[in-house]
């Protein structure tokens, strides 16, 4: 059923009242962030979204979901893009408003200023058309907190600008991502990134998740074990199959990681 116009923008108003809090996982590497993303995912109320860019810079059914199918035929993906009112033009806007949003010679003509990047008419227009999408995760969800990860570092900038929005930086070995390290290091000197050690994090994972995001993200985890907690059962991410996660968590964590992400 077709909707008219102002019934979509009624249902565009419910879904923006119900905007969520937000984690953003900046990596050094791409999958530098899987771990610190699947214990937070495990917290009640918390949803992983994986690398969320995907969906509006790939083609969806080309896209894979964690679930194993892809995003064009994942019935979480297409209840939410259905709520959001987003077909592939709107997707299509959201890549070109944050190409223009983000280019490198924009950044650097603002300063890197974060007030400067919020207030371009580019990037307000950017984030109504993503406030529509990330309102309906949750709504469908049913998730109060939404949690991406990206090694974008101009990715993570975007999101900085945003006061609901926490930026978390794991850091991995010294040489790992240049561009990201140079963004992080801006990024915490302008919004109070927390850096987050991925060998750290896999030794002691309680006392890292306690020392970098506080005690209150690090108590909400699903632990069972000291370094062992229990997987989003629902999880939705866009980001490899769950298999691969599993595979990169017992990297991480040993084979006492096996519950994890089974």
């Amino acid at each position: 059923m077709r909707l008219t116009e102002a019934e979509r923008a009624e249902r565009h108003i419910a879904v923006a009242a119900a905007a969520p809090a937000f984690i953003c996982i900046l990596e050094d590497a791409p999958g530098d962030g899987a771990h610190l993303e699947a214990l937070l995912a495990s917290a009640p109320g918390a949803t992983a979204l994986g690398e969320a860019r995907r969906l509006w810079t790939e083609p969806l059914d080309a896209l894979p979901c964690s679930c194993g199918a892809t995003v064009s035929v994942c019935g979480h993906w297409r209840e939410v893009l259905i709520r959001a009112g987003m077909g592939a033009p709107t997707l299509k806007r959201l890549a070109a408003l944050e190409e223009r949003a983000l280019a490198g010679r924009r950044l650097l003509r603002a300063g890197l200023s974060l007030k400067h990047l919020a207030a371009a008419a580019d990037m307000r227009a950017f984030f109504a058309l993503e406030d529509r999408l990330f309102s309906a995760i949750a709504a469908v969800s049913g998730a109060r907190l939404l949690i991406e990860r990206t090694a974008c570092a101009p990715r993570a900038w975007a999101l900085a600008t945003r006061a609901e929005v926490r930026v978390a930086r794991t850091r991995g070995a010294p040489a790992d991502g240049v561009k990201a390290d140079m963004a992080s290091r801006l990024l915490r000197f302008r919004t109070g990134v927390a850096i987050v050690d991925v060998a750290a994090l896999a030794a002691d994972p309680r006392e890292e998740m306690r020392r970098a995001l506080g005690p209150g993200i690090a108590g909400a985890v699903d632990w069972r074990e000291a370094r062992d907690f229990a997987p989003d059962p629902n999880r939705h991410a866009l980001s490899p199959p769950q298999g691969e996660i599993a595979r990169a968590l017992r990297a991480a964590f040993g084979d006492g990681a096996t519950s994890v992400a089974a």
